[in-house]
């Protein structure tokens, strides 16, 4: 049987792993780090657990078209519990403050109590959000395209959406508000650059009963896909890190690792970063650099905190105006500010997120609390620079780390005490995947780059396919899942096409 090597044991890997094994084929992953995951996982500090990835996963809810893939990786199952929050986010100026309801009648009326005087902007809003979370509660999204081939009502509504929002940033969108609490809730999401489209989408997903958080957090659901995998006869092999693709003039034939080892395969599936791939492949740089031209990554700072269960005035996750004059808060790495230094939320703003009482994740009485700072790719390059002097590296961390505390500490009078646990920067993400400029996600859907797409097949190799959650914004798991899938259906017409040409039987092979 015709083995084909996957690159990578993050999400877009093991589902390429596991839709090739469904399909007939002899995958073995090939995985640097010890544990499979990638991005997709978790940390213990102590008695604490810190979740380094899902805020909300797409696809939750059975309505929708990604559960069902969902269920055949192994991620979700009908006995696992899935935590709901009733509240998205909320933001706060001064002590005005703003929820996202799952109740989205809720929303309206908050938002019409703020403020009147928009009561014409957020009508039409939170009528084209509710009316995309029906269509999502409907089974017909599952053949919206069809739909807008035959011009039914619903392909007019999501058509009209469009047509409105799809050409807008979040911050042309906030203009269209008056009130500076509107403007915030908006481009508190995730940065004023993002595509408004993407926040409407993403909240009418929560309003129609999806994007929550399955139970156990990112470890969990990791190991779910590991043991789907495992389950099918794939072969998992940890601490095996790839140092070149071996390949003729256009056919690849095994890999190399650092440890020297060579492995021999038919077809390859490169499930990293595509700036990994391009350093394992370097004829492929040039079309990379191409596609990250004009992108901003998601790349962050990360905190995590103990506090006391409670003590935190909101359910699930709050931005919020500093106060603070300490420059820390403001500079970069190296002591100085830089223009644009926060992306979202903007400069100025403070994004906290409390994670749910799991058992393990906190002692009794006590829960995580994060804190994320998105930075510009500017001070993310200088983030991975200092890393190269350990002491300095440290030193930023503990300053940055105190100064932050400090704020939330002064901010929130019922928080008696507070433990510091942990934080992580973009140059974590480089030494952990190699990821493009310590991006932890992908790059931000703007406008532009929602139509940014990186080819499956990488050129001039017959047999070597990318899967990554870079390949169109605006990335995550849900673009992992449907990435890996299509690699390894890739994957599998070339090996087909091979026996075919071999003069071999050619199995049928069903994808479900």
């Amino acid at each position: 049987m015709e083995k084909t090597i996957i690159i990578g044991g993050g999400v877009a890997g093991l589902c390429a792993g596991i839709f090739g094994q469904l399909s007939g084929q002899n995958c073995v992953i090939l995985e640097k780090q010890k544990v499979a995951g990638g991005l997709l996982s978790g940390w213990s500090r102590g008695e604490y657990h810190i979740d380094n990835c899902m805020h909300w996963l797409v696809g939750t809810h059975p309505q929708n078209p990604l559960y069902d893939r969902w269920r055949k990786v192994g991620m979700l199952d009908q006995g696992l519990p899935i935590i709901k929050n009733t509240v998205f986010y909320e933001s706060q100026i001064g002590r005005e403050k703003l929820a996202l309801h799952r109740d989205i009648k809720k929303t309206a009326s908050a938002m019409l109590r703020l403020s009147p005087g928009d009561s014409k902007a957020i009508s039409e809003l939170l009528g084209c959000v509710s009316a995309l979370a029906e269509l999502m509660r409907s089974p017909r999204p599952r053949h919206l395209y069809q739909h807008i081939a035959k011009g039914s009502k619903e392909a007019k509504i999501y058509t009209s959406i469009f047509l409105r929002y799809g050409r807008k940033t979040l911050d042309e969108l906030a203009r269209d508000f008056h009130h500076p609490l509107l403007r915030a809730i908006l481009t508190d999401f995730i940065g004023a650059p993002f595509s408004a489209l993407s926040w409407i989408w993403t909240y009418a997903s929560f309003v129609a009963g999806d994007s929550d958080l399955p139970k156990g957090g990112s470890v969990l659901a990791a190991k779910r896909l590991e043991n789907r995998f495992l389950s099918l006869g794939g072969e998992l092999c940890t601490g095996a890190e790839v140092k070149r693709i071996l390949h003729t003039d256009n056919m690849a034939v095994g890999v190399e690792l650092k440890s020297g080892e060579l492995i021999s395969g038919d077809a390859i599936i490169c499930a990293t970063d595509p700036a990994v791939t391009a350093q394992m492949l370097p004829d492929v740089a040039s079309l990379y650099q191409s596609c990250f031209k004009g992108l901003e990554t998601f790349s962050a700072i990360h905190l995590a905190f103990a506090v006391e269960e409670g003590a935190l005035p909101f359910e699930n996750t709050l931005i919020f105006d500093l106060n603070s004059q300490n420059p820390l808060l403001y500079a970069t790495p190296f002591g100085h500010a830089v223009s644009g230094h926060f992306i979202s939320p903007p400069q100025g703003r403070l994004m906290l997120k409390v994670y749910p009482p799991e058992t393990g994740f906190a002692p009794r009485g006590e829960c995580v609390v994060q804190c994320i700072r998105f930075v510009s790719q500017e001070v993310a390059d200088q983030w991975i620079s200092l890393s190269a002097d350990k002491e300095k590296y440290k030193s930023a961390k503990q300053n940055y780390a105190h100064a932050v505390a400090e704020e939330i500490m002064r901010r929130f009078s019922s928080l008696h005490k507070m433990k510091y646990l942990d934080m992580w920067t973009p140059a974590t993400y480089t030494r952990y995947t190699g990821a493009y400029r310590g991006a932890f996600l992908g790059h931000i859907a703007h406008v532009g780059a929602m139509r940014t797409k990186m080819p499956t097949k990488i050129p001039h190799l017959e047999n070597v396919f990318l899967a990554s959650a870079w390949q169109h914004a605006p990335s995550g798991l849900p673009v992992a899942l449907q990435m890996g899938e299509k690699a390894a259906k890739c994957a599998d017409a070339y090996l087909k096409a091979l026996r075919k040409r071999e003069g071999r039987r050619v199995p049928s092979q069903m994808w479900g």
